[in-house]
């Protein structure tokens, strides 16, 4: 089954809000790094804007892309900031005719591509949207799939949802394909309305290595520049628990 983000849509907040506390600290890594790296900004797999809003509050211009219509829309509610302009379009694909200083990619979003040919092709995309002197980065989990290989389902908790005034139950369960380097999640969430209702959700993410994203990069004409272990710029190293990797053009023995 794949991921369907547009019926996620009620949850995705929601939960972030909830749950995850020390993703949302990236904010002012990705502002600090924009900032370093001056122009304009695009943002793949935007969601429903946590990011790409508050850089465009700090007077950055910001194309925010998602791949669900309902988060683009979500993200289109009330906008009147010139400096935000919400987009349909994916990693692999999206073009326009913009160039643009710094390509970000959030909070695993870039391991939602689940080969290598893909994500060549998505990296390779991204650099023609960037000039230059522009950059590419990536936040990545390194660890994604050092879990058990299987865990039956399970319940993670219970927690009140504002938008269905009601209770919200959340069970996960995953299973780990060493093969293919994929680690596949079915959360279920069990609306406790008088209609009990029941929403699955099943994403998959692939995991990849320093020396993976490094090799990608280079085909590409790509060298990092940066990379770092946490979102206070800790230097990356083989117990980090982030791999936030700042590429752009350059040669192999930079």
């Amino acid at each position: 089954m794949s991921t369907n983000w547009n019926d996620f849509i009620d949850f995705y907040d929601w939960e972030f809000s909830h749950f995850n506390a020390e993703q949302s600290l990236d904010i002012e890594m990705w502002l600090t790094l924009c900032t370093k790296y001056p122009g304009n900004v695009i943002e793949f797999g935007a969601g429903s804007g946590r990011i790409s809003k508050y850089l465009a509050q700090n007077g950055l211009k910001v194309t925010a892309v998602d791949n669900a219509q309902a988060f683009v829309d979500k993200m289109s509610i009330d906008n009147d900031d010139d400096n935000y302009e919400p987009k349909l379009g994916d990693m692999l694909t999206y073009n326009d005719n913009t160039q643009y200083s710094i390509c970000i990619v959030s909070y695993t979003t870039f391991q939602y591509i689940l080969n290598e040919s893909d994500q060549l092709l998505a990296l390779q995309n991204m650099s023609k949207l960037i000039g230059s002197e522009g950059v590419i980065c990536l936040d990545l989990d390194p660890s994604v799939c050092d879990l058990p290989f299987i865990q039956r389902e399970v319940k993670l908790y219970t927690k009140y949802h504002e938008r269905f005034d009601c209770e919200v139950e959340m069970y996960t369960s995953h299973i780990v394909d060493n093969n293919s380097k994929i680690i596949t999640w079915n959360d279920r969430y069990v609306v406790k309305n008088t209609e009990k209702k029941e929403f699955l959700h099943t994403l998959k993410l692939r995991s990849i290595d320093y020396y993976e994203i490094k090799t990608l990069l280079n085909s590409i004409g790509f060298v990092i520049i940066e990379s770092y272990g946490d979102f206070s710029f800790t230097p990356y190293g083989d117990d980090s628990d982030r791999m936030i990797i700042i590429a752009r053009k350059g040669k192999m023995n930079e």
